[in-house]
């Protein structure tokens, strides 16, 4: 945990419950979409030397521009590095796949294997948990945010991953 000298009370932790979406405005004007069953934790004292935030599941980020404040996100398996941009984030536990897929500015993704990846706009990122697998496609990255306004839309993706998000959209299981 990049959070363990951190004392319990000093971190904001904003869950999504399954079935629901949430909408969490940052205290630096960064906004961010959760997306069914995800949770974000940032501390309190967000807006210090850097901003850092940990995402269990999905969320869709509109990051407020500070080059001197870079903006971070973290999955269990990679961290996403930011200045101010738009970007989607995937990496719900248990699930093999992490994405990153970046609308607008840049990211610099680095994975637990500290291999480092850029990403410029309408590119996917993936890394495969189960064999540390990564890609880097592009895409039209305005497919990935609708979800946060009540869309879903689906393109080149697997049965299993269309099942796996309708289900958790509404949660339900779909066997």
């Amino acid at each position: 945990n990049r959070h363990e000298g951190a004392q319990a009370e000093s971190l904001q932790v904003v869950t999504s419950l399954p079935g629901t979406r949430s909408k969490v405005n940052l205290p630096d004007g960064s906004k961010v979409w959760l997306n069914s069953g995800s949770t974000l934790t940032y501390l309190i004292e967000f807006n210090k030397k850097e901003r850092r935030t940990i995402l269990e599941g999905e969320g869709y980020f509109i990051v407020e521009a500070n080059p001197e404040k870079p903006f971070y996100i973290s999955t269990n398996e990679i961290e996403v590095m930011i200045t101010g941009t738009e970007l989607n984030v995937e990496g719900y536990p248990g699930d093999s796949l992490n994405r990153v897929i970046l609308a607008s500015g840049s990211a610099t993704v680095t994975t637990g294997g500290n291999k480092t990846i850029v990403l410029k706009p309408d590119q996917c990122f993936s890394l495969n948990t189960l064999t540390g697998q990564t890609a880097l496609q592009s895409t039209d990255a305005a497919l990935y945010g609708k979800w946060k306004d009540g869309i879903l839309a689906f393109r080149d993706e697997t049965l299993e991953n269309v099942f796996k998000r309708i289900g958790r959209t509404f949660n339900v299981d779909i066997r």
